[in-house]
């Protein structure tokens, strides 16, 4: 506790130092740089899907939205491919959203709710072998967002990510229930994005201790704690977003955000995120705790943004109108801006 409190009260007075560059705080400068050591230069010499292939394994009868939102912040942040791996009953209302999206179905909710057992293992296979199948052509895949609950999915997702321990996997919303009730299918290359009532979750399967009234060090102890359990990065999304890998010393984020909390920032977080993770892990040169911190800083200042414009009237999808921009303000896309904003 003594160890996390004096890294809470090292990174709070980081964040209230004042630099001379623009009258930037340090933690922004840190942010700035992170993105641009991770995110490459627009060069206009690379082919169709080499800025970032995508996969969001979520979505479900009765959500759609999550998924949308996650592919939406992997496309607005950079990525140029997005493949969504859903229910056949989630996959018009996902084509209607948007053509960006390829929408594969790879279940259906109706059959498995109705099929005998032995159907049951044959849709089950069937669900694995098609995203398995696809797993090659990804950079980077995002699990969980409005995935549901239902346990012969959850029985997929497991088979799945025991397979997919070679990619660079965001995951999220349901789907962190699942890997905290089998830790070894998080690989060093995965990121969780659990929010407070997930984390508080995760905890108590980890540890058999709930998470109640705790400050903000035993937070940032317990992030630690967990990541280090599970060999993997953490980051606990909350008033402030506390980031950790494979049990290190947290990294905070507690830029100011949107002042109305849409359902879906979330969402856009693990979009965002996979941009920076599979970039990350090409040329893995930058600590992966500020590599998270940094989505988190992009999506508060695109929430911010949004809601300076659209106030109460703030929904999560305004939030994408903006993100393009957070970026570009934090990190230039071509290499003369960048080298101006670093002037």
């Amino acid at each position: 506790l003594a160890q996390a409190s004096s890294v809470l009260v090292r990174q709070q007075s980081q964040r209230t130092a004042r630099c001379s560059v623009s009258g930037m705080s340090s933690q922004h400068l840190c942010v700035r740089q992170t993105l641009k050591n991770v995110l490459p230069v627009l060069s206009g010499q690379t082919r169709k899907g080499q800025g970032g292939r995508v996969g969001i394994l979520g979505g479900s009868e009765h959500y759609t939205g999550a998924p949308y939102f996650a592919s939406l912040g992997a496309l607005r942040s950079g990525s140029e491919l997005v493949t969504v791996f859903t229910a056949e009953e989630a996959a018009v209302p996902l084509k209607c959203y948007s053509p960006e999206l390829m929408v594969l179905p790879v279940y259906c909710a109706d059959t498995l709710r109705s099929a005998t057992p032995e159907r049951l293992e044959v849709e089950v296979s069937r669900m694995v072998s098609a995203i398995v199948d696809f797993l090659p052509r990804l950079h980077c895949l995002v699990v969980g967002p409005g995935l549901g609950r239902c346990p012969h999915v959850a029985r997929a997702v497991c088979a799945v990510l025991a397979q997919a321990q070679h990619l660079p996997v965001v995951v999220d919303a349901d789907a962190i229930r699942i890997v905290a009730g089998q830790a070894k299918l998080a690989s060093p290359l995965c990121v969780l994005t659990p929010n407070g009532r997930e984390f508080s979750s995760l905890h108590e399967q980890l540890f058999g201790r709930p998470l109640r009234e705790i400050s903000d060090c035993q937070l940032a102890q317990a992030v630690a704690a967990v990541s280090g359990k599970m060999c993997c990065a953490v980051v606990c999304k909350g008033a402030a977003d506390i980031c950790s890998d494979q049990g290190a010393e947290p990294v905070i984020c507690d830029d100011v955000g949107s002042l109305k909390r849409p359902g879906g920032l979330g969402d856009f977080l693990a979009g965002t995120l996979a941009t920076l993770w599979l970039h990350h892990h090409r040329d893995a040169k930058v600590d992966p705790c500020l590599v998270c911190s940094a989505a988190c800083a992009v999506v508060r200042l695109a929430s911010l943004r949004a809601c300076e414009v659209k106030r109460r009237s703030l929904c999560a999808v305004d939030v994408a109108d903006f993100l393009a921009g957070a970026i570009e303000e934090l990190c230039p896309s071509s290499k003369s801006d960048r080298l101006q904003s670093a002037s």
